[in-house]
């Protein structure tokens, strides 16, 4: 039977809940704006990096080749998702975009290594009767970014010279705006050549092209390696915005529903109490009528 003392537990327990609730919803709030501006940081660098690109395409004064059938071989596509829970179907989307991407968009006959960032990836992988080649865990701030790419570029970097690794290939979610995301994905490598063959022609912002004092041949190594870094600490710092504009609207779902059980709960106890005080009034008006009626 519902008591008095019993719902005056729940609506306490249901008041700490949204507490912890509305908690994790600023952090969430913060952790995004927190991404963000990690990857607009990157901006200028990027900048900095396409420029360089340009000007040892230019004086090198050699045609870009495009190639663009695709040859078989093993394709390496990293998965970006996350560690933590509470962010609804964020893990789930990005594995079959990826998987469905890998399985219609690429060469007949070439086979795939799942390269996974995030533990939450596992399950769906696992669902899919698939299994990762490799996984890492998720950066838990924006300066463990940094050495989380130096680790997987180290890594494809080694698969690639030592295997016949044709393509590596990024799935990332991306925020889209008022807290919504969406699948993103990009070549990381071979380099887009029609980007570079757009580089090459593009007009010089300046009258005199710069010159450089390295071998150009070296310098567009340097330059590429720098390009890579680059991808993938967007891919990730993006991801881990998206996953917390995803945390985000479902603390906003789980408040919204805490706020209505509340309102429920409150309701039947301010009727259950109003019951208990009726029914306390009602005995003692008895008792006053029945002690007047021995008195008289």
């Amino acid at each position: 039977m519902e008591t008095i003392e019993g719902l005056k537990r729940q609506i306490d327990s249901t008041k700490e809940l949204s507490s912890v609730v509305r908690t994790m919803k600023a952090l969430s709030a913060a952790s995004i704006r927190q991404y963000e501006e990690a990857v607009e940081s990157l901006d200028q660098y990027s900048r900095t990096i396409e420029l360089g690109f340009q000007i040892v395409l230019k004086n090198l004064n050699s045609t870009v080749q495009v190639n663009s059938d695709k040859k078989e071989g093993r394709i390496a596509a990293v998965i970006f998702g996350s560690d933590q829970g509470m962010c609804g179907q964020f893990n789930d989307i990005i594995t079959e975009f990826a998987l469905e991407k890998l399985e219609k968009n690429f060469a007949k006959g070439s086979s795939f290594d799942l390269w996974i960032v995030g533990e939450r990836l596992l399950g769906p992988i696992f669902q899919a009767g698939l299994k990762a080649r490799h996984y890492y865990p998720v950066p838990s701030s924006v300066e463990a970014i940094t050495d989380r790419v130096q680790e997987l570029l180290l890594d494809l970097e080694k698969i690639r010279k030592e295997e016949n690794l044709q393509e590596i290939y990024l799935f990332y979610n991306i925020v889209t705006g008022s807290n919504y995301y969406r699948q993103h994905y990009l070549k990381l490598w071979p380099v887009d050549t029609n980007w570079m063959e757009g580089l090459q022609k593009k007009p010089w912002p300046a009258r005199t092209v710069p010159t450089a004092s390295m071998d150009y041949h070296r310098l567009f190594s340097v330059l590429t390696r720098k390009y890579l870094f680059i991808s993938l600490y967007r891919a990730l710092a993006e991801s881990l915005a998206a996953e917390n504009a995803a945390r985000l609207v479902t603390m906003e779902t789980a408040q919204k529903n805490i706020e209505e059980k509340e309102e429920e709960l409150e309701s039947r106890y301010n009727r259950l109490r109003q019951t208990a005080i009726t029914s306390e009034l009602l005995d003692i008006v008895s008792g006053f009528v029945a002690l007047e009626e021995e008195e008289s």
